[in-house]
């Protein structure tokens, strides 16, 4: 045996290798291998598309692959936009709805999708540049890390293969619409076409599947809106001075309308299940949503997103996609199906969004004082037009409401009045019964039933304006008709340039109506003050003045006017009767 290298191999001869055992060993290998070639299965031809039946459609995957760059039909196109302008204020002079601007709207041929839709008239001051202090328009189309933006289209299982922001053909466009398609790996077209509205922030998007194939496909698709936050906005706001222009969402599944923050979606991922009539991303006084009515859908799937810190400036920037997942679309070969989506993206103007239709007006929550805030808007936007002026319909909306509080209102005043003149009865009652307090205010309340005079009259004034502050509270923090505008025209505004917002008439910040509002109240009280056997009211009346400054140096500066007309009128009302009942 061998110790050569080798092991149990036999060893080879010093002077070389065995030529006969080598000449019989490729012979051996040559002989088995033509046994092979002649013996062995033979590869099958590749078949041709118009040879024999169609294969099976393939099982959708859990995930649909990703598609090549640029696969065959569609290459890798360079980026082509669109823009479509539209003066919806000027299309609706005559329709009776105030509207503030119009918009204008980016197509992208990278995804066929929205990139961009800015409201004319509507600034975003959260990001307004620091070095020129002017501020973009609001702009309702976001970019998400996957590249998806408004009304991206993907896919997420299936045999057609689609990514959010995969390269369209731009087919045809004029000023008012745009036709692009695609031709897909599998051998599906994608055609969608734009129209935009030129009288109404809306548009029109339809989806058209046209299998190109001689083999059956699946298409599962997701229509997708996206949201992002500006920066700093989660800084912005407080329990009663909400975000302007704060991030939030909608999906309005199998009847049920299901709302969401960014800050809960980030928490954990959303899911609601069922046919969707409408979504949209909600940005309090704007509305980017699409409507699905009878379309073939199963849910709703909202995702949140982070972009990373460095290409967003430095800063984190946080986001949420909403996907609305279509049902599977099997498409028989040179077979054509498709959908039509109709959107909304403007503000959410109770007129605009009525004439819209598809109940997206509920999105304007007026909360539990909905029956005043509404007939209150109305009447300032009715003023408006013939004032031109807000902050004068504010003034003029707070006489209406003291005409029409006024029988209530002066009775209490004349009551508080009258309880002064019995004063020496009362102090005469304390003297006498002053030892027993239960017949003590017996006696109080028979003397006051003499006199035709109510003990709780002073309570009756601010429980009759309570309902109407908190109504027109929830209409400046709610009506995008007052959003961003000012008191007056220049220059005389007086430094109130949003009556939605806190005041910027004192200097670091701190607003001055608040304070006219305390102390024009504290005024109120000293020419009306509490029965001095009432210490509760005392207490109430001299406290409220306080609270109140406090309350409104975060709340909006058209609610403090209304309070300093108010306060102003009741003066008035209180000097008269004073005087008449002296």
């Amino acid at each position: 045996m061998s110790m050569q290298p080798g092991g149990m191999l036999p060893g080879l001869e010093p002077q070389g290798p065995d030529t006969k055992r080598l000449l019989v060993t490729v012979t051996l290998v040559t002989v088995m291998w033509a046994g092979f070639q002649l013996l062995g299965p033979k590869p099958q031809p590749q078949a041709q598309p118009d040879a024999g039946p169609a294969p099976a459609v393939p099982a959708p995957v859990a995930v649909a692959p990703a598609e090549l760059s640029a696969p065959p039909g569609t290459p890798n196109l360079p980026e082509e936009k669109r823009t479509f302008a539209a003066d919806v204020a000027a299309a609706m002079t005559g329709a009776g709805v105030g509207v503030k601007g119009g918009y204008h709207a980016e197509l992208t041929s990278h995804g066929a999708q929205v990139s961009g839709f800015q409201l004319d008239g509507y600034l975003d001051a959260l990001r307004k540049d620091e070095a020129t202090g002017v501020a973009p328009p609001i702009d309702l189309a976001a970019a998400s890390e996957s590249g998806a933006r408004a009304l991206a289209l993907r896919s997420r299982a299936g045999t057609v293969a689609l990514a959010a922001d995969a390269p369209y053909e731009l087919v045809e466009s004029n000023e008012r619409s745009a036709v692009l398609s695609r031709a897909t790996a599998a051998g599906v077209r994608v055609t969608r076409r734009y129209q935009f509205d030129p009288a109404r922030f809306a548009f029109t998007h339809t989806i058209e599947l046209k299998n190109e194939s001689a083999a059956p496909q699946t298409a599962s698709l997701d229509l997708v809106l996206t949201g992002v936050e500006r920066p700093k906005e989660r800084d912005q706001g407080g329990m009663f001075n909400p975000t302007p222009d704060a991030l939030a969402g909608v999906c309005k599944v199998a009847g049920s309308r299901e709302t969401f923050t960014s800050l809960k979606v980030e928490k954990e991922a959303k899911k609601f299940d069922g046919a969707v009539s409408y979504a949209g991303v909600d940005r309090h006084y704007f509305l980017a949503a699409v409507v699905l009515d009878g379309a073939p859908t199963q849910r709703c799937v909202v995702k949140p997103f982070t972009i990373n810190p460095k290409e967003a400036g430095g800063e984190v920037v946080h986001g949420f996609e909403i996907a609305l997942e279509l049902k599977d679309v099997v498409l028989a070969p040179g077979e054509v199906k498709s959908l039509e989506v109709l959107s909304y993206f403007g503000p959410k103007q109770v007129g605009l969004l009525q004439d819209f239709g598809h109940d997206l007006s509920e999105n304007i929550d007026f909360g539990w004082f909905g029956a005043l805030s509404r007939p209150m808007l109305w009447v300032l936007v009715e003023l408006y037009k013939y004032l031109g002026n807000f902050g004068v319909a504010i003034i003029l909306l707070t006489l209406l409401m003291k005409l029409l509080t006024f029988p209530l209102t002066q009775k209490s005043y004349v009551s508080m009045q009258q309880i002064k003149k019995i004063k020496p009865e009362i102090d005469e009652l304390t003297k006498k019964y002053g030892h027993d307090r239960t017949l003590m205010g017996q006696k109080q309340m028979e003397l006051y039933k003499q006199k035709g005079i109510s003990p709780l009259a002073g309570c009756l004034p601010v429980m009759v304006q309570m309902p109407i502050w908190f109504a027109l509270y929830r209409t400046l923090s709610q009506a995008v008709e007052l959003y961003q505008q000012p008191f007056a025209a220049a220059p005389w505004t007086f430094g109130i340039l949003d009556l939605t917002q806190p005041d910027a008439l004192l200097p670091f910040g701190i607003s001055l109506l608040p304070l006219i509002v305390g102390a024009l109240m504290l005024f109120q009280t000293w020419l009306q003050p509490p029965p001095a056997d009432q210490p509760q009211m005392k207490y109430m009346m001299w406290g409220m003045p306080v609270f109140f400054s406090f309350l409104m140096l975060s709340m909006a500066s058209g609610l403090s006017i209304y309070m300093i007309t108010n306060s102003l009128l009741t003066m008035a009302q209180q000097l008269y009767i004073k005087k008449k009942y002296a």
